[in-house]
Order: C-alpha cells, then sequence, then structure tokens
C-alpha cells in the first residue's frame, strides 16, 4: 500500500522528515484509511504513528566516547 500521504501529514505534524515517520505495520489498513491531519493526530496519540529516534547522533556518540 501507498502510504506516502499519510507518512507526509505526520511529519508535517511532528516536526520531522518523512524518513522518521514509523507506522506499526500491523495497522497498515488503519493508517491507509486516514486522510487528514485529524485522522493522523488520533493515529499518533493511538501509538499507531511515531516519531523514530535520531540514530545518527546516537551512533556518533558512540563513536566518540566509546560507549
Amino acid at each position: 500500500m501507498d502510504l506516502s500521504l499519510q507518512r507526509r501529514l505526520a511529519a508535517e505534524i511532528l516536526n520531522v522528515g518523512e524518513d522518521r515517520v514509523w507506522i506499526d505495520p500491523t495497522k497498515v489498513e488503519e493508517v491507509a484509511k486516514a486522510l487528514s491531519k485529524q485522522d493522523i493526530r488520533e493515529l499518533i496519540n493511538k501509538g499507531i504513528i511515531r516519531k523514530k529516534d535520531v540514530e545518527l547522533l546516537k551512533n556518533f556518540a558512540k563513536s566518540i566516547f566509546k560507549i
């Protein structure tokens, strides 16, 4: 399924890039039905759509501080 619209709307709401938006793979059909920002906000509140952590910064800190 193409979830590009939902991913773009979620990225706008979460103030992140589209690559940092995580969508629960078990709830894809529910996400596909969401066509408005209000629908996406409800999915974010339910935890179906989330913001990914910045892994690049974590890996950078690990390499410098040898954690």
